[in-house]
C-alpha cells in the first residue's frame, strides 16, 4: 500500500468542506504544510457535487498523494441507503483512491460501531472482497459511544481482521488519565497480536484523548489524522498538521 511506503507514520490531512472547491483549497493548504496523504470525507460533501466530473477534480487536486475516503451514512449521506454510500466509495476507487473506509456497522447499525448480525457481516465481507478484487484496500472503522474494556476493544479489532480489513480503525472513548494509560496498553497489545496496521484514536477531553492522538504512533498506531486548519466541520481533537509534523519529524521510530 502506497500509504505506508515511508518509514515514519504518514501525516493524513483530513478535508471537510461541503463543496468540492472548498475541499480543494484545503488540499492545497495541506500539501503546502507537508501532508503525505489526504483524507476525503464524502459524508461532508453536498450530494449535488458528487458527480464523477466533480469528484475527479477533487482527486486530481491531491497531486498523486495516497487518498483515504469515508462515505459514512450520516451528515450529507444521512438520507441515502447503505448501497448508495457504498457506490460513492467504489466510484472514488475508480478515480484512484486506494484506502476506503467500511464501518463495522455498515449495512445496519450495531452497538458501539460494530454489528455482529450474520447478514450484515456477510454484506460487509462481500463489499470488502469487491474492493479487493478491484485492487483497493479497506480500512474498517468503529466508533465507540461509551468506554469499553480492553478485552472488548481488542475483540472489535480482531473481528475487523476476520472480515477482511487491511487497516483496523478504533475510535475509543477516553474520559480520564487512568483510561488513557489503559489505552496505551491496548495499543501495545494490538501491536503484538493484530498482524495488521491499525489506527487507534480516542474521543473525550483534550488533555487525555487529544494527547493520545498525538503520541499514539510512537507506540504503534499506523498514521496521524490531522487538519491544515480548524474551522466549521473539522474534528477539534485532530492535531494541526504543521504542529504534529514538527512533533513526528523529531520523534525516533
Amino acid at each position: 500500500m502506497k500509504l505506508f511506503e515511508q518509514k515514519k507514520p504518514p501525516l493524513v490531512a483530513m478535508v471537510f468542506s461541503d463543496t468540492v472547491d472548498g475541499n480543494i483549497f484545503q488540499i492545497i493548504n495541506s500539501i503546502y504544510d507537508g501532508a503525505e496523504a489526504i483524507g476525503i470525507q464524502l459524508d461532508h460533501v453536498k450530494n449535488e457535487y458528487k458527480t464523477r466530473e466533480e469528484l475527479k477534480r477533487l482527486v486530481d487536486a491531491c497531486n498523486g498523494l495516497p487518498i483515504y475516503v469515508t462515505a459514512y451514512k450520516g451528515g450529507e449521506n444521512a438520507e441515502l441507503t447503505y448501497d448508495q454510500c457504498a457506490d460513492q466509495l467504489l466510484l472514488m476507487q475508480e478515480l484512484g483512491c486506494e484506502l476506503l473506509d467500511v464501518p463495522g456497522d455498515f449495512f445496519g447499525k450495531g452497538e458501539n460501531g460494530m454489528s455482529f448480525d450474520e447478514d450484515i457481516v456477510r454484506r460487509q465481507k462481500e463489499l470488502i472482497e469487491l474492493i479487493h478484487s478491484r485492487g483497493g484496500y479497506v480500512l474498517m472503522s468503529c466508533h465507540h459511544s461509551v468506554e469499553l474494556s480492553a478485552d472488548e476493544i481488542i475483540s472489535h479489532a480482531k473481528a475487523q481482521v476476520e472480515r477482511g480489513a487491511d487497516v483496523i480503525k478504533i475510535v475509543a472513548k477516553c474520559e480520564s488519565r487512568e483510561k488513557m494509560i489503559e489505552h496505551i496498553s491496548v495499543i501495545n497489545t494490538l501491536k503484538k497480536e493484530l498482524g495488521k496496521p491499525f489506527l487507534y484514536l480516542t474521543s473525550g477531553p483534550r488533555e487525555f484523548a487529544g494527547l493520545l492522538r498525538q503520541i499514539g504512533p510512537t507506540f504503534g498506531v499506523c498514521m496521524y489524522l490531522c487538519v491544515a486548519e480548524h474551522s466549521k466541520g473539522s474534528t477539534p481533537l485532530q492535531p494541526k498538521l504543521s504542529a504534529i509534523k514538527a512533533v513526528r519529524d523529531n520523534m525516533i521510530f
